[in-house]
């Protein structure tokens, strides 16, 4: 079973989520803690979500939510170009769907109105993977 934690409830510091960055399949200085919270001073409250399978990271969504004039949106982080699921091993189709699922309940409790993932370009996927944007 997949658990779903929101990174203020979770247990992982800046440099544990940068660390997984660094040796994730598809991670980039843009989805660092370092460089996204340099956008603090924005108008969005960070909601990144860490995905955990058997008490190990298995995903992490750097996320934000953002008042707009329709609702909240809950937007691939609103401090970086692009965003997505941030994996270190190609996640399975019914791991990727799963996730998505929490994500959409996660948005729901929020009482967002929307959800926007803006995906990274295919060159940064050492392993290359359609799951997310099929689902």
């Amino acid at each position: 079973m997949i658990k779903c934690l929101t990174l203020r409830d979770s247990k992982l510091s800046d440099k544990e989520w940068d660390r997984y960055i660094d040796s994730a399949d598809n991670g980039t200085i843009l989805q660092k803690r370092s460089f996204l919270n340099y956008h603090r001073e924005r108008k969005f409250e960070d909601a990144s979500l860490i995905f955990e399978k058997k008490e190990r990271i298995l995903a992490l969504f750097p996320a934000t939510l953002i008042d707009s004039e329709e609702g909240l949106i809950l937007s691939s982080h609103a401090g970086a170009s692009w965003g997505g699921l941030v994996y270190q091993e190609p996640l399975k189709y019914s791991e990727t769907a799963s996730i998505c699922k929490q994500i959409i309940d996660y948005a729901g409790q929020m009482s967002c109105r929307r959800i926007e993932i803006t995906l990274p370009p295919k060159i940064y996927q050492k392993t290359p993977s359609e799951y997310l944007s099929f689902i």
